[in-house]
């Protein structure tokens, strides 16, 4: 039987539904309300805007007035009567916003009698100034004292419209919070109420797919035991490679005979490219499991390339190659220092290997806004155009040997490309073959958000 409990497969379902409904009807019902306190809120600002229109029209008119007194110059007539139309527009856009407020629509008609008092002495003042070309600065003061008066009346009562108004938006604020508190704790409680459900429909259910998590399972085994094993072998093997670079290293230090030197020397470079891949596939055992953690900081890019030519220098005398750092000072990019110091070492040593004898390798860098980018370039034997396609790929890795027959298995670019992608970066190579190659890759400068 495909549901052996199927009544309470089904209860559970209903319940869990009709929760999930109710949860969106109330939801839907904030949100129409909050939608109207918004509107009321919007309304709230249009009245305060226009109060501030109302006071801008009304002193442009009596700073308008005030210059015709002063100058006796009719060209400020015309701003006085657009600014008294638009104080006029704005009282009567006042009028009908706030008509549904009787405590605000009694401020507006005492509002409005004083600004026809105010219309009266600027009227006034106006023809008073015309017929009275002389005396003109009595006759300005005794003007300024009326219209100061009747002006702050005005600017009270308007402040006083004001405050009504930003109470009011006080309270629509906190009425708004309210109903964002209660869908919080109500979807609080019917979602716990609803998961609880869920959960018992899903617990009847999972009975009929536990083949399908058995299969899963034994998937993930499979998928640790390979992991398991990259990581033994490269342990195992790591110790005794270490152990030949330590006792050719003691043949060289010691007083042998030029054959025996030679011996030593060809044993130590082994040995070295043996710990080398060994070391390489460690830590890409380690990134598969998921073991290597990113701990990114601010790079110094210059002192980096020079401490990785530091370590491969030996290698490159062997064949007379020079190394030239063309990096600025002060160049800096944004990584995990050890992943990036691996790229760097790892596409270095990989330049030495395929650049012959007396070759040069150059490492240089471009500002890309955000990013920098780093290209490593050689003089070297090039990537024909089959290989250049099968680089960075795990399922097509090939290794090919260096113009000294050094040996390799490709393992360091899958770990190169692997590392910069974790960091935010991209990897790229450009070749032809007998003409070099150049490997470059790009890092932000900047923790990416």
């Amino acid at each position: 039987m495909l549901f052996p409990n199927i009544n309470k497969y089904i209860l559970a379902s209903v319940v869990s539904i009709g929760l999930l409904f109710v949860l969106c009807l109330y939801s839907l019902s904030i949100y129409i309300k909050q939608k109207e306190n918004f509107n009321w809120v919007q309304h709230t600002y249009e009245v305060i805007n226009e109060t501030e229109s109302l006071m801008y029209g009304l002193l442009g008119a009596e700073s308008q007035v005030r210059a015709f007194i002063i100058t006796n110059d009719k060209s400020n007539l015309p701003n006085f009567d657009n600014s008294l139309i638009n104080a006029e527009e704005a009282l009567d856009t006042l009028l009908q916003l706030t008509h549904d407020n009787s405590i605000q629509q009694k401020k507006l008609n005492v509002l409005k009698n004083l600004i026809e008092d105010r219309k009266s002495l600027f009227f006034e003042n106006i023809v008073h100034r015309k017929n009275r070309p002389e005396d003109e600065l009595v006759f300005f003061k005794e003007v300024t004292i009326k219209g100061d008066n009747k002006m702050e009346a005005i600017k009270q009562l308007v402040a006083s419209i004001k405050n009504e108004e930003l109470g009011l938006l006080k309270e629509r604020k906190e009425y708004n919070e309210k109903l964002s508190s209660e869908l919080f704790w109500l979807t609080i409680v019917l979602s716990l109420l609803s998961l609880v459900t869920g959960a018992f429909a899903i617990f009847y259910t999972s009975r009929d797919i536990n083949y399908r998590q058995k299969n899963e399972e034994e998937l993930k085994s499979l998928n640790k035991n390979k992991n398991k094993f990259f990581s033994i072998i490269s342990h195992d093997l790591k110790g005794p490679a270490g152990g030949i670079m330590k006792l050719s290293e003691f043949l060289l230090n010691d007083k042998f005979e030029k054959d025996h030197k030679e011996i030593a020397l060809r044993l130590s470079i082994a040995a070295g490219n043996h710990y080398k891949l060994l070391d390489n596939l460690l830590t890409w055992s380690r990134s598969q499991m998921g073991k290597l953690e990113l701990y990114p900081i601010v790079l110094d890019i210059n002192k980096m390339v020079a401490d990785s030519i530091t370590s491969i220098v030996a290698l490159a005398n062997e064949k007379a190659i020079e190394i030239t750092n063309q990096i600025p000072q002060g160049i800096q990019a944004w990584g995990d220092y050890n992943m990036i110091e691996t790229v760097i070492r790892n596409l270095l040593q990989n330049a030495v290997k395929f650049t012959p004898h007396n070759g040069k390798i150059t490492i240089s860098s471009k500002d890309l806004g955000k990013f920098i980018e780093l290209s490593i370039a050689d003089t070297g034997i090039g990537i024909s155009e089959e290989y250049l396609n099968r680089l960075f790929r795990i399922e097509s890795t090939f290794s090919l040997r260096g113009t000294d027959d050094e040996e390799g298995t490709g393992m360091g670019l899958l770990l190169c490309k692997e590392f910069v992608e974790k960091n935010g970066g991209k990897i790229m190579a450009v070749s032809k073959e007998g003409k070099g190659a150049t490997f470059s890759f790009i890092l932000p400068k900047t923790p990416l958000i």
